[in-house]
C-alpha cells in the first residue's frame, strides 16, 4: 500500500477520503486518471461513481489503441478501400467516449471543487458513507 499522512500506510481511496475529508460508500471508485495504479499522488486521483467509472473503462476499451493512443488514421484511409463497417464501429465507440468523458467532467469540477478552485456547480451529494 503506498504511504499516507503521517506516515500511515493506506491504499488510494483512504487516501483521497483523508485528503479531502469526505466519506463515500462503495458505490463510488477511485479512479486513476493515468491508468496506473501504482501513482497514486492526489492529483492522479479521482472520484466516480461505480457505474460511470465501469462506463468509461468499458467505452475506453472500445476504441483502437496503439502504444496507448488513439489509433484512427489507418481506420479513417480505410474509407477509400470499402472500410466504412470498422468506421461506423470507430465512431459510434468514439461517440460512446466522449459521451462518458463529459459525464466525467463533472466530478472533475466536483474535485476542483473540494480544491476550493470553484463554487460547487454540480450538487453534487455523496451518499452511502461507511
Amino acid at each position: 500500500m503506498p504511504e499516507g499522512y503521517g506516515g500511515i500506510k493506506m491504499n488510494y481511496r483512504e487516501k483521497y477520503k483523508q485528503h479531502y475529508g469526505i466519506d463515500f460508500g462503495l458505490e463510488y471508485e477511485v479512479h486513476h486518471l493515468d491508468l496506473n495504479h501504482q501513482n497514486d499522488d492526489i492529483e492522479n486521483l479521482l472520484l466516480l461513481p461505480r457505474k460511470l467509472h465501469h462506463q468509461y473503462h468499458f467505452a475506453l476499451a472500445r476504441l483502437p489503441m496503439a502504444n496507448g493512443r488513439l489509433d484512427v488514421d489507418v481506420k479513417i484511409r480505410g474509407i477509400l478501400d470499402g472500410g466504412q463497417a470498422m468506421n461506423a464501429y470507430i465512431l459510434s465507440a468514439l461517440s460512446d467516449f466522449v459521451d462518458v468523458y463529459y459525464k466525467c467532467q463533472d466530478w472533475k469540477d466536483y474535485r476542483a471543487y473540494l480544491d476550493g478552485l470553484i463554487p460547487d456547480i454540480h450538487g453534487i451529494q455523496l451518499g452511502g458513507a461507511a
